[in-house]
């Protein structure tokens, strides 16, 4: 309940992506979910998350040697309003680190298209791509 991340490089990567956001200091709402812990790796089902950057869906799995191969889904509106600010908004100003932006909700009841961003590394050496989540998965 009422979560933050706060300084989460992989975040913090993601930037370009989330001009007027304060990436680091990303708010969240309720997270529900469940994890399976198997021979040393968290896996994650897909899970909807109400944040300050935006909605997103999230899956994946994090490893005990903090290894971590995540899957985030972000609607395309989002990624597609960013970048037409970057294209004809005013300059890009640095956000405040104090800022706090409102949670954002998923939209009931509406189709929707997405970006499909994939972190994959560990917490020193990482990389961020788009591409969809390849895994064979029972809950899409």
């Amino acid at each position: 309940l009422n979560g933050s991340l706060v300084n989460y490089a992989p975040l913090i990567d993601l930037k370009e992506y989330f001009i007027d956001k304060n990436v680091n200091n990303v708010r969240f709402d309720t997270l529900k979910n469940h994890i399976d812990f198997k021979d040393g790796t968290i896996s994650i089902p897909n899970m909807t998350i109400n944040s300050s950057l935006g909605y997103m869906v999230i899956s994946g799995t994090q490893g005990v040697d903090l290894s971590m191969e995540y899957y985030i889904r972000v609607p395309l509106k989002l990624i597609a309003g960013t970048g037409f600010k970057m294209l004809f908004g005013k300059d890009k100003e640095a956000v405040d680190p104090d800022q706090e932006d409102d949670i954002e909700y998923a939209e009931n009841n509406s189709k929707q298209s997405f970006v499909n961003i994939i972190i994959i590394g560990d917490e020193e050496d990482y990389t961020v791509s788009l591409g969809k989540d390849k895994r064979n998965r029972k809950n899409k």
